[in-house]
């Protein structure tokens, strides 16, 4: 192993991450002042997988939102 020098503008960039549909959803509820709202019509194969994505972007993205799924219906509410 060995050492070699290089100037800082030659390190390459780090690309963003895409932030994609899920993020565009959750942007738009915190936007709209509602506090609860079900979510219909999701591209998602079921209500779980779509529960699950929701989740693991408001995780990513810390917004203060929470995914709740009962049966088949999904629905997002703020916490406080």
């Amino acid at each position: 192993m060995k050492l070699v020098p290089i100037e800082t503008q030659k390190i390459p960039s780090v690309v963003p991450q895409r932030k994609g549909s899920n993020y565009n959803i959750l942007v738009e509820f915190q936007e709209s002042g509602l506090d609860c709202v079900e979510l219909r019509g999701y591209p998602h194969k079921n209500a779980s997988s779509a529960a699950v994505c929701l989740s693991q972007s408001i995780k990513r993205f810390r917004f203060n939102i929470k995914v709740i799924k009962r049966g088949e219906r999904v629905f997002l509410i703020k916490s406080k």
